[in-house]
């Protein structure tokens, strides 16, 4: 780009294609909120979540797969935790409604 531009025609331009300058964090915050909104959304979608699922979507705050496990072996009821086939290996799931459950306990649950 060459040469220097009009400050006033710049900032009609800016107006007339409903355009405003922000901080790129803001931006950046924006977009990463959503990002985590779509992981909530497509976790939720789930009869069954694993620990990982539960700490990438944040559902119940910002705490590690490892920490979910804890929580979720600590105040899950009986039947709530459940072994799914993976592969040759067996993964454990936690049931969405106890999910939910447990963010409310937490207070980390959003409707």
């Amino acid at each position: 780009m060459e040469g220097a531009i009009n400050i006033q025609d710049f900032m009609q331009h800016l107006e007339a294609n409903n355009l405003v300058i922000v901080p790129r964090i803001l931006v950046e915050n924006e977009l990463n909120e959503r990002d985590l909104q779509f992981a909530r959304k497509k976790a939720l979608a789930k009869k069954a979540l694993t620990f990982k699922e539960i700490a990438d979507a944040r559902i119940w705050g910002n705490i590690s797969a490892k920490s979910v496990k804890e929580y979720a072996k600590k105040y899950a009821k009986a039947g709530e935790i459940q072994k799914f086939p993976y592969g040759e290996l067996e993964r454990f799931k936690i049931m969405r409604s106890a999910v939910e459950r447990l963010a409310k306990k937490r207070g980390q649950w959003i409707d």
